[in-house]
């Protein structure tokens, strides 16, 4: 009802409401962003980027309570553009190990083998597991047929089981 009522303002050209709208969001956008592109300074630009034409077009918003998917769409399509165009692949080289505490190993053995995934598989784990949102709502969002996302996500889950797998076989056979 809120985000509804916040559109409706912010359709109107109260920046307030605007704003509000863009903070709700913005740990989303981030986390997206980040699921698709490594770099924070060209996510921030990217974020930037989806803000500014958010903010142009909202006018064109028909369905008040398809905010939140409008303004994602945005951002894919943003992220999208900006690896067609700088060919950009993300790195897993940039995590630094700080501490040898095994807990955060994990994490970043985690965040390793997330990003060994695919770009388009990352994508919809990202938005499946990490932000909760629904097969039809992810389809919505890529632009992509809902059987295709199950599949995608059926695809990454075979794929990670068998990293995690691969990890934990050589992990044991390297402790004897």
């Amino acid at each position: 009802m809120e985000l509804e009522f916040l559109v409706k303002r912010a359709q109107k050209d109260n920046e307030e409401a605007f704003i509000k709208l863009i903070e709700m969001h913005k740990k989303l956008m981030y986390s997206v962003a980040k699921s698709m592109i490594d770099n924070d300074e060209d996510i921030a630009d990217l974020i930037q980027e989806t803000i500014l034409k958010s903010y142009k077009n909202i006018k064109n918003l028909k369905d008040y309570g398809g905010f939140k998917a409008w303004l994602m769409r945005i951002l894919i399509n943003n992220c999208k553009d900006f690896i067609k165009s700088s060919k950009k692949v993300v790195s897993i080289d940039e995590v630094v190990l700080q501490s040898s505490k095994c807990e955060e190993f994990e994490q970043i053995e985690l965040r390793e083998i997330f990003n060994s995934l695919d770009g388009s598989l990352r994508l919809i784990v990202q938005l499946y597991y990490i932000e909760d949102i629904s097969v039809k709502d992810i389809a919505k969002l890529t632009n992509i047929p809902e059987g295709t996302v199950k599949s995608r996500l059926h695809r990454a889950r075979r794929i990670l089981n068998e990293l995690f797998t691969d990890r934990r076989t050589s992990y044991a056979g390297n402790v004897k």
